[in-house]
């Protein structure tokens, strides 16, 4: 080659070298500013993960203590949980509570309040404090219903908040605190999903420039640097977690090693945990309860009406509280006090079911030896009691029946004798009321209600009370009028009123004094109605029963209704005619109120609702029917025989009577059709009443029967199964009466 064609040929490498040149510069240049971006927005893109983050984690994390503790002070289960048990229980320890509530609930308030909320939630903390400090205002208004002996429900109608502001406030609080971390969280994913894009250029760019080692190198450091400052916020993070997974093992054991039965159920009721005291106390160990129903531990002593109930103010999301007899693994049977609470979610759904028992068998066989003891301490002193009534009940009749003989022997007159007879029927009608008395307290004595006119029967008592109260007090009566009809048993109306004047009359201590009676009718709707007796819609009838004695001092005042307690010496008295009137005026549906000061006298108001309809006619005692039909009489007592017989053979009636009911059904056997009805006593040796009927009545099943008892525990139909009821001790009248009624009925033939 020539010298020109070697000029020639350079001449053309240079003119292709110098575009290749300027092109590998851009290149060059394009690289370095490409990597120079990338790294650039690789670097903000960390610090908006790491600022976004650090917001998401700290900004959020306080906020979040601090509405949980703005939940915790002010809800349900803080100030206002503390707030209505004071206002229910009137316990000084809710108060003690509440006040700390307060504070707590006002330093978070700051707390929040001084981290530079934004307006939103300023408006919401300021709305919660409002209302928390008309709560706060309303506990001097509990302590003067509590220093006025206001009970719960008219205390609670003082102190009501509204506090349906605050909880929207709390709402929103939360609503905000979800908005915020959201906001972060979507930073942070937006700054993720950059990188992640940038990333992909960096490798490119990485891939293209192999030869460029030390961009490559400065870009690797870069990344490696943000690495590791992201590795190291991660590794905090996973620190707080793992702190607060301890914390949860805590609570765990804490549950696990509980002294109180835990017991874990879905919604269904289906068992998801026990803990290790639930497992020792029961013998049910997890892999026995797990997945079965807590229905394992019943013994049949609670009905299942009750866990009905139960079940439903669960799902209505209430705790419910009580006891159970509980059944072991091996059958014995154990009590245990429990608690049982729906677990709620953030928006209020119920998850689980928990319940937290303890083992009370213990406690309560320490409790029923004192309650056998005090029972025994009981029987003793109401001993005394009824013999001092029935030594004078005794006293008078005895008393009057020989002067009723001695009255015949001399010649007096029929007025002089008729008053002996008139002693004897008020103290045998006073030992009646002794033994209803008993008998009712004891829950086994049936009322039997019916509409009666209370002016007329107030004055047939009264008449009784005047022979039995001492002459220097006056008993008087005012205000009453004919119509005043109420549903009561006329006996146990004869109990109240003679148990309140007889109570005021010993009150007197032998001294002069007044009992007045009045009666009044309070009009439906009026405010004097509604508080003698909230529950009643209509007119409400008054009785007051008020004397001019020394009263009562409060301790006596506050135990008067007490069974067996009584201010009259040992054996004076049974402690029981109070208790029975309350008991009494309860089973009425009526209410009773005392009123007395020491020195200014007693007075009781009693209140009934009066009723619409028709008081039945009284027979007069010439005008008792009379019948001539065959009575088959079964009575064990020989006096109990002779005087019934004695009673129906002068209505007419023919009587074979025996003491023996196997007697008595041998003649039955002999003859049934020779009886048309049957009369019996309820308890007799050998064979009772009960037995008796249905012997007879395998023989003839359409005998009629009158049961004629001391008491008894059941109604029954007494038209399907043909018996019909008195009570011992009855009169020629209301003896009469019934069998007349049976006749007419067709329980006869």
């Amino acid at each position: 080659m020539t010298t020109t064609e070697s000029e020639s040929e350079a001449a053309r490498w240079s003119t292709h070298i110098r575009p290749i040149g300027f092109l590998v510069a851009v290149l060059l240049l394009a690289i370095v500013a490409a990597s120079v971006f990338l790294g650039s927005e690789t670097s903000r893109r960390f610090n908006d993960m790491k600022t976004s983050w650090i917001g998401y984690a700290d900004e959020a994390g306080r906020k979040s203590v601090w509405i949980s503790d703005i939940r915790g002070h002010f809800g349900y289960g803080g100030m206002i949980h503390n707030f209505k048990n004071y206002v229910l229980r009137q316990d000084p320890a809710y108060r003690s509570t509440m006040k700390r509530d307060f504070a707590n609930l006002y330093r978070t308030i700051d707390a929040y309040a001084s981290s530079n909320p934004t307006e939103r939630e300023r408006v919401a903390l300021f709305a919660i404090r409002d209302v928390a400090r008309v709560y706060e205002r309303q506990i001097d208004r509990i302590d003067s219903g509590i220093s006025r002996q206001l009970d719960a429900e008219a205390i609670d109608a003082h102190v009501r908040v509204d506090d349906t502001e605050a909880l929207a406030a709390l709402k929103e609080l939360e609503l905000i605190w979800q908005e915020q971390n959201a906001s972060h969280v979507s930073r942070v994913v937006g700054a993720i999903s950059e990188g992640e894009q940038l990333t992909g250029w960096v490798i490119l760019v990485v891939t293209g420039m192999a030869a460029l080692v030390l961009i490559i190198f400065g870009l690797l450091h870069q990344l490696v640097r943000h690495s590791l400052d992201a590795t190291h916020q991660l590794f905090r993070e996973l620190f707080e977690r793992k702190r607060a997974q301890d914390a949860e093992k805590k609570l765990a054991r804490a549950v696990e090693q509980s002294p109180s039965t835990i017991i874990i159920t879905d919604v269904n009721g289906r068992i998801e945990f026990v803990n290790r005291k639930f497992a020792e106390l029961t013998g049910f160990g997890p892999q026995e309860a797990i997945g079965k129903r807590p229905n394992l531990l019943k013994s049949g002593h609670t009905t299942n009406e009750a866990y009905r109930q139960m079940w439903e103010m669960l799902k209505a999301g209430r705790e419910w509280r009580g006891i159970f007899k509980n059944r072991k693994r091996d059958g014995s049977h154990y009590w245990a006090s429990t608690a049982i609470l729906p677990l709620l979610d953030d928006e209020g759904a119920i998850t689980n079911f928990i319940g937290i028992g303890e083992d009370i068998t213990e406690k309560k066989m320490v409790k029923e030896q004192i309650a056998r003891a005090q029972k025994m301490e009981a029987v003793g002193v109401l001993a005394g009691g009824v013999a001092h009534d029935f030594n004078n009940v005794l006293m008078a009749i005895t008393g009057n029946v020989q002067l009723a003989r001695m009255g015949v022997e001399d010649g007096d007159s029929p007025a002089e004798i008729d008053e002996s007879l008139g002693h004897i029927d008020l103290a045998a009608r006073r030992a009646q009321g002794l033994v209803r008395q008993l008998l009712a307290f004891a829950r086994r004595q049936p009322t039997r209600s019916r509409p009666i006119d209370l002016h007329d029967h107030l004055e047939a008592t009264i008449k009784l009370l005047r022979a039995a109260i001492p002459t220097n007090i006056a008993l008087s009566v005012a205000g009453s009028a004919p119509g005043l009809v109420v549903e009561a048993d006329p006996t146990v109306m004869d109990q109240i009123i003679m148990n309140l004047c007889r109570n005021a009359a010993e009150a007197f201590g032998g001294k002069a004094g007044n009992i007045r009676l009045s009666l009044s009718v309070a009009e439906a709707g009026s405010k004097e109605a509604s508080e003698l007796l909230p529950s009643c819609e209509g007119n409400v009838v008054r009785l007051i029963v008020a004397d001019d004695g020394p009263g009562m001092p409060e301790p006596v005042r506050q135990r008067v209704f007490d069974p067996f307690y009584s201010t009259k010496p040992i054996g004076k008295g049974t402690g029981l005619g109070l208790a029975v009137v309350k008991n009494a005026m309860d089973d009425l549906g009526g209410a009773i109120a005392l009123e007395t000061e020491p020195g200014e006298g007693t007075r009781f108001t009693l209140a009934f609702p009066l009723i619409h309809g028709e008081v039945p006619e009284r027979m007069a005692p010439a005008e008792l029917p009379r019948g001539h039909e065959a009575i088959l009489l079964v009575d064990d007592e020989e006096d109990v025989l002779f005087t019934l017989r004695r009673m129906l053979t002068r209505l007419g009636y023919r009587i074979d009577a025996y003491s023996d009911p196997l007697l008595a059904r041998q003649a039955f056997e002999a003859d049934p059709g020779r009886f048309d009805i049957l009369v019996t006593d309820m308890m007799m040796p050998n064979m009772n009443g009960t037995e008796l009927i249905e012997v007879l009545r395998q023989i003839r099943p359409d005998l009629p029967v009158l049961l004629c008892s001391a008491y008894h525990t059941e109604q029954g139909d007494m038209e399907s199964e043909r018996i019909w009821r008195v009570e011992k001790p009855v009169d020629m009248a209301g003896l009469s009466e019934v069998l007349r009624q049976m006749i007419t009925s067709g329980n006869t033939r």
